[in-house]
């Protein structure tokens, strides 16, 4: 069947939105336009929203339809200016992109509330009555810690009067599971989806755009390739007026008057997959709505995108005709305002030029998007979509937790066919070794590479790593080791390479896999490292704060010495009291700082410092333990089947926190240039001088305008944020900056 005719692809996403039965309805007139949500009434006295001056050039000169779906309007000339555009009159059909931080951060309020008066935009069946519970929200998922009761809660925190449609979230995530008609369609693989994506695309002729939005009987059954009778199944749920025709006439000539919406079925279905990691999912779904293919979503690709998922997965819940089956206004305005957030948020993990490129340019990198919907970002209004996720997605075991590793690789291309995944298990090889077995090969690699000896014995081995299977040491490790010592540059070998002679004769997944799991046991070695270092730095530092000041005397005794050389050299025996003294002439001060006793400090504390820096530590040495237990439970012989609940809510940051933080930073800031450097923190006397080295080697290097040797006001604000978990309070995601100047 000839693919339906489309205009040529002019850098819009899929967004013709079907009408579940029946022929779509015809574009509404210029008089009701105005009355769609999400639009702003043109004139005089209306300032223009945000989506004008942002999509004001994409959507001048595009189709109308294109237009009328992402709610977007031509502003008109006499619309005034905004703080952040070029002062004077616009030209007309023309408005400049968003230039500065302050252009986004000004609309993210007024696009989450619904104007007053303007009943039009209200919708009677996505918002439930005040009131009302939700069905299942005060109920706590098994896979979840958090009820959906607590999730709205913190959603209505965040965004008071935005319809987030809790009704529809109600079902899908407490409430009813997919018909049993979906059971193998949700267990298809990744490569069976892919081939799916490349039939359906292969129908527009690798034009961007030009496949197919939505399919009647024939055309589907083709898609999925399956008998009729299964394919019907399926067009009830997404085709549900047009199914009970069908029923009722038995005439052929209604099969081809189904419309099935291809975006909304595969956003849904493969959102809603069993047998497809995440990750994987998210990037499936981001690849097929970004038609030109250059790894950035602007806001009418991820309207478009959120649209159809929301559609196909209330009919994949078969939703289509129940109250709480979200209108396309509703879905649209939604979009809308979570894409603002999304900018917002990776806005205050940017440097100020980067996220003002980013707010000129209206697009969010993958990566951006990916991390909102598997929740990392902390905005609760993720959470729903995380939850989703979490419901169908098994937990990873075994081979799995090698393949989070392989989904960055794949891309899917509207312009020429995408290559399947392999779809192989590597733990189905007959030689294939478990992580406790690569651990305990990765430890001995270890032994031998410190010792500088790769000639060592079995008992040996065990009685420097424990008990080791026999088997696995003559077949395996024996080999592996005598090959190392017999290749000339032993010095230089590294753990791929040791992976390899380990598993010689393994095909080119299986070594793959036992490769990155070499790389993630380094990770967990220096996770080990970077602990036992936190908890000396934690110990010392409690140590330092419980100490009395020094006494004048000794202090008068120590003054005296200052000219000694052996003092001196006293104050720079370690390399960190070196560093902090090689740049210039040592002071008094730094002199005392450095050759104090260790049962004394040199100078009277604050306690709002040590407060400040002793939480840090603190947090600080709880998430390294976290994420080492986390890693070394991956390579346990047998891990712990029991489920866990994950959390998919963060606190936001209290003001008494937040303000408590830029206080400390401004005390220790004393020339006020939003830095703080190792000179500048141990300087103050205020802190050990290993402390101050400590803080900047894991507070800094994040890119956030820091110094090289420190750390900038902004990244000590994150690194607080994140050790803490917790999220930017709303009043920062506005600015779109942790702090202003």
């Amino acid at each position: 069947m000839a693919a339906r005719g489309r205009p040529a692809y002019q850098g819009r996403s899929y967004s013709r939105n079907f009408q579940v039965g029946g022929e779509a309805p015809p574009p509404p007139s210029k008089d009701k336009r105005s009355s769609l949500p999400g639009r702003v009434a043109t004139g005089d006295d209306v300032e223009p929203s945000f989506l004008e001056y942002v999509l004001a050039d994409d959507i001048d000169g595009k189709d109308a339809e294109t237009a009328e779906i992402t709610g977007a309007v031509k502003p008109v000339a006499s619309v005034p200016s905004r703080p952040g555009f070029s002062k004077g009159k616009v030209p007309k059909g023309k408005v400049q992109k968003a230039s500065t931080l302050q252009d986004l951060s000004c609309v993210l309020e007024p696009t989450s509330h619904t104007p007053t008066g303007s009943s039009s935009d209200v919708d009677s069946d996505t918002a439930p009555p005040r009131g009302k519970e939700v069905q299942g929200s005060s109920r706590r998922p098994s896979y979840a810690v958090e009820s959906l009761e607590d999730v709205g809660a913190a959603i209505r925190e965040e965004e008071p009067g935005l319809d987030w449609l809790e009704g529809f979230w109600g079902q899908v995530l407490t409430g009813r599971a997919p018909p049993p008609e979906c059971k193998n369609l949700l267990r298809r693989s990744l490569p069976a989806w892919v081939d799916m994506y490349n039939r359906w695309q292969a129908q527009g002729d690798w034009k961007p755009g030009h496949a197919p939005a939505a399919m009647d009987t024939y055309q589907f059954q083709e898609l999925l390739c399956l008998p009729l009778p299964r394919t019907m199944e399926l067009v009830r749920l997404f085709d549900p007026v047009a199914y009970a025709k069908i029923q009722h006439s038995k005439c052929t000539l209604d099969y081809r008057r189904v419309r099935v919406p291809v975006p909304a079925f595969f956003a849904a279905a493969v959102f809603l997959s069993s047998a497809i990691p995440k990750q994987q999912k998210v990037r499936f779904l981001l690849g097929m709505f970004d038609e030109n293919d250059n790894g950035a979503f602007e806001i009418t690709e991820f309207v478009d995108m959120l649209s159809s998922f929301l559609q196909g997965a209330a009919c994949l819940f078969g939703l289509s005709e129940h109250p709480d089956m979200p209108t396309s206004a509703a879905r649209q305005q939604l979009g809308k305002t979570l894409f603002l957030r999304i900018m917002a948020s990776a806005s205050t993990r940017m440097t100020f030029w980067e996220a003002k490129s980013m707010l000129a340019n209206g697009s969010a990198p993958f990566a951006i998007i990916e991390d909102w919907f598997l929740g990392d970002s902390g905005d609760p209004l993720s959470a729903p979509f995380a939850m989703l996720l979490e419901r169908f997605s098994e937990r990873a075991v075994g081979a799995q937790m090698w393949q989070p590793q392989q989904c960055k690789q794949l891309h899917l291309s509207h312009t020429a066919p995408v290559e399947p995944p392999l779809e192989v298990d590597p733990m189905q090889d007959i030689a294939c070794l478990s992580r406790s077995q690569i651990k305990l090969a990765h430890s001995v690699f270890n032994h031998c590479r410190s010792a500088d000896r790769w000639t060592i014995s079995h008992a040996e081995a065990e009685k420097a790593m424990g008990p080791i299977d026999s088997t696995f040491w003559s077949q395996r490790l024996s080999r592996a080791l005598d090959e190392t010592a017999a290749a000339q540059d032993t010095a230089g070998v590294s753990t791929a390479t040791f992976a390899k002679r380990l598993c010689a004769g393994t095909s080119v997944r299986p070594l793959r896999m036992y490769q990155a799991w070499m790389k993630e046991l380094d990770q967990l070695v220096r996770l080990q490292r970077e602990l036992e270092e936190s908890r000396a730095v934690l110990k010392h530092f409690t140590a330092y704060v419980s100490r009395p000041v020094l006494p004048a005397a000794v202090r008068k005794s120590l003054l005296e010495e200052y000219d000694s050389f052996q003092m001196r050299q006293v104050a720079e025996s370690s390399p960190v009291r070196k560093r902090l003294f090689q740049s210039g002439q040592m002071s008094l001060d730094d002199f005392v700082m450095a050759v104090c006793p260790k049962d004394y400090r040199p100078k009277q504390g604050s306690q709002e410092v040590e407060q400040v820096v002793g939480d840090f530590l603190t947090m600080q040495l709880a998430s390294q333990e976290k994420a080492l237990a986390e890693k070394e439970a991956m390579f346990l012989e047998e891990p712990s089947p029991v489920a866990t609940r994950m959390s998919f809510l963060k606190p936001p940051v209290s003001d008494t926190a937040w303000n408590l933080w830029i206080r400390v930073f401004d005390l220790l800031d004393v020339d006020g240039t939003w830095s703080l450097t190792f000179a500048k923190l141990a300087g103050s006397q205020l802190l050990p001088i290993e402390v101050c080295d400590y803080m900047c080697r894991n507070i800094g290097g994040t890119g956030l305008g820091g110094p090289c040797d420190g750390f900038s006001k902004e990244e000590f604000l994150q690194k607080m944020m994140d050790v803490g978990n917790c999220r930017p309070r709303k009043a920062t995601l506005k600015q779109c900056r942790l702090c202003s100047h």
